[in-house]
């Protein structure tokens, strides 16, 4: 991409070196400033494409993280889980309490 920028810039330099200096000049300021133009696209090609470059790489690392390394999703039901066993064990234990083995008449 750089090279043809660099080509179209060396071209309307050379034809704007090249017109005939009229009085109002507008076609050699025309093709000056498209020159100029095409040069400042010339120098900012290269870091725009590096920096999407880099941007579309960072991009494809974070989703193929995400792949990787899924967060493991909790089970809801563990903390309820442990109350009704909780509960179980207490409602067994107080059985086992009032039951009339245990207790000494």
């Amino acid at each position: 991409m750089g090279i043809i920028l660099a080509l179209g810039v060396s071209h309307f330099y050379w034809s704007a070196a090249a017109t005939p200096n009229s009085k109002d000049r507008v076609v050699t300021n025309f093709l000056a400033g498209t020159s100029a133009m095409l040069g400042l696209l010339c120098a900012v090609s290269e870091p725009i494409g590096e920096l999407w470059e880099a941007n579309q790489s960072k991009n494809q690392v974070i989703s193929q993280n995400i792949q990787m390394y899924e967060p493991v999703e909790k089970q809801q039901f563990s903390g309820l889980l442990i109350l009704v066993v909780v509960a179980v064990l207490i409602g067994i234990g107080a059985r086992w309490i009032t039951s009339a083995k245990h207790t000494k008449n």
